[in-house]
């Protein structure tokens, strides 16, 4: 699987395991839910996200972010869109 789209799910929650076993994935969209909190080691090296590219979070209800939420994303030639969200720290 390479493409991913979540989107108007009203997902509120994402589990730390929820991503398992898509270590090709290119793409994720998961913008337009209710997301208010995203736990620590949903984007961590067991899901092993060295393919993803592009990360869609925007129009959410995101308030703050764990300091090492994206911090096992490959660092370059990433697209990560956290608008429209009410974050009140990073």
């Amino acid at each position: 699987l390479l493409f991913l789209d979540l989107s108007f799910n009203e997902i509120s929650n994402l589990e730390s395991d929820c991503f398992d076993g898509l270590r090709n994935l290119n793409e994720l969209h998961l913008n337009n839910n209710k997301l208010q909190f995203i736990s620590n080691g949903v984007f961590n090296s067991k899901n092993n996200f060295s393919f993803l590219r592009e990360l869609y979070l925007f129009d959410n209800k995101l308030i703050s972010l764990l300091q090492n939420t994206f911090s096992r994303l490959p660092p370059l030639n990433i697209v990560l869109d956290l608008s429209r969200n009410n974050l009140l720290q990073l």
